[in-house]
């Protein structure tokens, strides 16, 4: 028997191990393995699972909307101890989610979730690749009734504006969004990108009250996989973590195309980029990890608490994505851990 182990290991700060961190595990591991087995440490697949909570409730009950609130915040604690959320090969159920907060206050009548997930891209800055990332599940259909529609009548499914037949191209509601990046020709503008319902990547730019988009095939989807792959494509920068002004030669101050003096990583051009993806799941009642390395994190989530009778907002969050709230990992549900170390010199045996 050939072939490589791969072991992904999760730190109790949360960040990654560094490279010779990764060779010396690798490298104890080996002691134990078979002659043709190769032990290779990874980083764990993060996948963050952001719900917005909406709990209504009885005015006459005797609780007030701030103490409701709290006992949801401590009942979702409980829910996430209870179920080991936050650990490698889990599944969230939006079922026992609802079920913990509903039984959070007795005076809570009614809950709504919308669920949206999270992950991110880590580019390697100043170089050209296709960066892929999937939710292993597959993802919302935002017009069932327009499938069939893409091709705009020039083959190339949909790449952009009238098509060889005369027709001007339809695109569904986006159940994907990025955050902002930049990119090597256009350094000065930050663009996103979103689906466009038929399997391919927009890439845009906003101008404050529309959409320039700059790309009609910046990238794939796979809506049965979740799987999207952006590129290829050159990125410099992202969220915040963008070029100084100073080493930019900007040609045009609305598209953002120019030049970059200093092009060099680190020194020029930032280094740990970082770009958040939003999804829209076509299936919120089970979201299962994608792989057996990956970590489902429940992001700390946002909690409304209105009287009976206050109209909830709609469980399929189209139209408000925002991943720009995530340009840094976000704050998740931690689980306290077990403070349980036990001892080599107590015995009973």
């Amino acid at each position: 028997m050939y072939g490589k182990v791969y072991v992904a290991i999760k730190t109790k700060t949360g960040t990654n191990l560094n490279v010779a961190t990764k060779r010396e595990v690798s490298a104890l591991l080996r002691k134990y393995a078979m002659a043709s087995i190769d032990p290779v440490v990874v980083d764990p697949d993060d996948m963050y699972i952001y719900n917005k909570v909406f709990a209504q409730y009885d005015t006459g009950c005797g609780s007030n909307s701030s103490s409701i609130k709290t006992d949801i915040q401590n009942s979702i604690q409980d829910w996430a101890i209870q179920t080991e959320i936050n650990n490698f090969n889990s599944t969230f159920r939006a079922n026992a989610f609802q079920k913990a907060i509903t039984l959070a206050n007795k005076c809570i009548s009614d809950v709504s979730v919308q669920t949206t997930l999270l992950k991110y891209i880590t580019p390697t800055t100043n170089q050209t690749n296709t960066y892929c990332v999937s939710i292993g599940s597959g993802l919302y259909n935002s017009s069932p009734s327009s499938d069939g529609d893409g091709s705009d009548g020039d083959g190339d499914n949909g790449g952009g504006g009238s098509g060889g037949n005369g027709t001007t191209k339809c695109y569904k509601e986006p159940v994907i969004l990025s955050g902002t990046f930049r990119t090597y020709d256009r350094p000065g503008v930050d663009q996103q990108f979103e689906d466009d319902g038929y399997g391919l990547l927009r890439m845009f730019y906003n101008t404050g009250n529309k959409k320039v988009y700059t790309s009609n095939s910046a990238g794939t989807v796979n809506y049965e996989t979740g799987q999207v792959c952006f590129g290829p494509v050159n990125i410099i920068g992202s969220g915040s973590n963008v070029p100084d002004n100073a080493n930019l030669v900007i040609t045009d101050t609305i598209t953002g195309i120019g030049s970059i003096i200093d092009e060099s990583a680190g020194t020029g051009l930032p280094i740990d980029l970082r770009i958040p993806i939003n999804f829209i799941p076509s299936n919120n009642a089970t979201i299962p990890a994608t792989t057996p390395g990956t970590i489902i994190n429940i992001v700390t989530p946002e909690i409304t608490v209105a009287p009976i009778g206050t109209t909830p907002p709609p469980t399929i969050p189209l139209n408000s994505l925002t991943p720009g709230e995530f340009d840094q990992p976000p704050t998740t549900v931690t689980i306290p851990p077990i403070d349980n170390s036990g001892s080599l010199t107590n015995s009973c045996l």
